[in-house]
């Protein structure tokens, strides 16, 4: 009998549990440290309301994690995703949309986009960074005034430091034409355009269906793990495995790992990641303008994005005339971002007053309502995807592939790659997740990255 050994009951590993069969000659058994299973995903009920832990939208493609997702409940809706920047509200992108700001910067703004050195026909611009990126693709004037202000603060970094690799399919360099339709109309050229959000308990509701019947025990800490002896050490006890699929954060996983060479344990301590405070806003009445989510650029704001909760489902407002709205209640989350380099200035609870009263002076809350607040903090909320992140994981991974972990090309790709066919003789170690493998996976890409892993585990 083979045995399998899941780490983590996140999205990763529920559905590598899920698509996993139940075989005679298979044993799986998984542990996640906390009481709950979803990870990152997970929802939770308070101030009368389903909340996630950050937002969660779902825009794959559905045959891809079906039937893992369970889409029988959910409500689809066209996406509206604005922009806050001093004083304007701007549709998203904003390059294709300046026909949202003020007439005053328009002409600058136009020309910054159209002149900027990624548009002349004549030059093949290579960014080496990604703040070289932005003022390439997009001109200093409106890289300085947009892109710039907000990715640091969602990224809390250098963003001279940072590379170009993760940008696919997430940024785009704007045509002539798609910047001069912006001054006459609205378009909408997010990469979201469309997305899927259950009708009640949250993003969690999705996969809900099979947590009761995962193999994934809660409230077992790993204790340590010795790849060598294929052991790990718990605090329900010490369990063996053939194959052994980690869905914790690389750095957690290297730290608990025995006999890790000085080299490998100096590149894992080079990944960084963001860590994020949500702060949860509950009161009655109506945000205009309407939005699903909304950037914010002032840096003298400390609300980074805004999820207006109550519009991710439309059946909490189908049917509904403005009277009635008026007497609902809105749900908004609002990020704040920090990281190792730029901790926090202000407690947790200093930074929800903070934020209140910028959703007050922006005009989103008005300021005689009663509101209910709460706050969440997730150490590890963005991957940081620094100059240093590929050569770390080149060590990290040629360590890990002594103890059978398959390589395959693109490998440390921040978009999702699909599995090779396997080059390892043994398949004794998987990664599977965002965290674990240290990119940019949205949840779809996790269950889809869970199913290759399975299938190639019940064929090899």
């Amino acid at each position: 009998m083979k045995k399998v050994l899941v780490l983590g009951g996140g999205v990763s590993g529920l559905a590598t549990d899920f698509f996993l069969p139940y075989r005679d000659d298979i044993s799986v058994i998984g542990f996640e440290q906390h009481s709950y299973l979803g990870g990152h995903a997970r929802s939770w009920f308070e101030n009368n309301f389903f909340w996630d832990e950050g937002p969660h939208v779902f825009f794959g493609k559905e045959e891809e994690v079906e039937p893992f997702f369970d889409f029988s409940h959910d409500t689809q809706n066209p996406a509206t995703v604005l922009n806050y920047a001093d004083g304007s509200w701007v549709n998203q992108p904003i390059y294709a949309n300046l026909i949202d700001l003020p007439k005053n910067q328009v002409e600058i703004l136009k020309e910054s986009l159209t002149k900027s050195p990624a548009q002349n026909e004549n030059i093949l611009v290579k960014s080496s960074n990604f703040k070289e990126w932005l003022l390439n693709n997009y001109g200093n004037a409106f890289a300085n005034q947009f892109p710039l202000r907000y990715n640091e603060k969602y990224w809390k970094t250098d963003l001279s430091t940072m590379s170009v690799d993760w940008i696919e399919s997430r940024m785009f360099k704007p045509s002539i034409g798609q910047i001069l339709a912006g001054l006459e109309n609205r378009q909408n050229l997010h990469y979201i355009r469309n997305f899927r959000y259950p009708k009640q308990n949250g993003y969690l509701n999705y996969f809900e269906h099979f947590i009761g019947k995962s193999r994934i025990k809660t409230s077992v800490r790993v204790l340590g793990i010795n790849l060598k002896e294929k052991i790990v050490q718990t605090t329900n006890g010490n369990y063996e495995y053939d194959t052994l699929i980690n869905t914790l954060p690389l750095t957690t996983f290297i730290e608990l790992c025995f006999y890790v060479p000085d080299n490998v344990r100096q590149a894992t301590m080079s990944l960084k990641a963001t860590s994020m405070l949500v702060v949860n806003i509950r009161f009655k009445g109506i945000v205009k303008p309407f939005f699903h989510w909304v950037y914010v650029h002032d840096l003298d704001l400390l609300s980074t994005r805004i999820t207006n909760y109550s519009n991710l489902n439309t059946s909490l407002t189908n049917n509904m005339d403005d009277s009635e709205k008026n007497e609902r209640y809105t749900s908004l989350q609002v990020e704040v971002y920090e990281s190792e380099k730029n901790p926090f200035s202000y407690s947790h609870k200093h930074i929800a007053e903070k934020v209140v009263k910028e959703l007050h002076k922006i005009g989103v809350i008005p300021k005689t309502t009663e509101i209910e607040v709460s706050t969440y903090y997730t150490k590890t909320a963005n991957v940081i995807f620094d100059l240093k992140r590929n050569a770390s994981l080149a060590v990290i991974y040629e360590f890990l592939e002594k103890f059978g972990l398959p390589r395959q090309a693109n490998e440390f790709n921040a978009n999702f790659v699909e599995m090779n066919q396997s080059n390892s003789p043994t398949n004794d170690l998987f990664l599977v997740g965002r965290f674990a493998q240290w990119n940019y996976y949205w949840t779809h890409d996790c269950a889809k990255k869970a199913r290759e892993v399975a299938h190639q585990i019940v064929n090899c």
